[in-house]
């Protein structure tokens, strides 16, 4: 199985982006959906389901600041800065617990979504809907039609030997370099 695209989006329902490299812990891929986007008097993070002009956006970490691009307005750069507070959130109907962050991604994340929002951090794996790896194979994607890779937000893409034939590798160890995912 050859790998042909890693990716993952730094925060949660934001553009997914194409990676040279990624890093499989036992938790699952380093810096994927580590940061957040939440409406704190809803006490909800948000998801692409309801708020899709979250795709606009692109976080990404750049050293030991966050970087925030927009489709329009001027890209945001600064250092985290947790603020100290903490919110309970409710994510697909189990609550967890995040850090808010001070700084200047809060009033350009609100203008582009149009609501109040603040970002925040999330503990590894809390924000993540099903498996903390996802995996697709590249002839089930070209079989989609002409479809970036990245709509599917997969964080690998693999050489499968066939369309659709990763169905058949739920439950099962699959070998991805030197890991092993299931």
């Amino acid at each position: 199985m050859r790998v042909s695209r890693v990716g993952y989006a730094a925060a949660k329902g934001t553009r997914h982006l194409a990676r040279e490299r990624l890093v499989l812990a036992a938790d699952g891929v380093v810096g994927d959906r580590r940061w957040c986007f939440v409406d704190v008097a809803a006490r909800r993070v948000l998801r692409t389901v309801a708020h899709p002009g979250l795709v606009g956006l692109v976080l990404d970490e750049v050293g030991d600041d966050l970087a925030l691009e927009m489709p329009a307005g001027v890209p945001v750069r600064a250092p985290v800065v947790l603020s100290g507070e903490s919110v309970t959130c409710d994510y697909w109907g189990r609550e967890v617990a995040l850090e808010l962050v001070d700084g200047p991604f809060a009033e350009a994340a609100s203008a582009h979504l149009g609501m109040s929002v603040r970002l925040a951090r999330a503990p590894v794996g809390g924000v993540v809907y099903g498996g903390s790896v996802s995996l697709v194979g590249a002839e089930s994607v070209a079989a989609l039609g002409d479809l970036d890779p990245a709509r599917v937000r997969a964080n690998l893409v693999v050489g499968a030997g066939g369309a659709f034939v990763e169905d058949g590798w739920v439950g099962r160890d699959v070998a991805v370099g030197s890991a092993v995912v299931r």
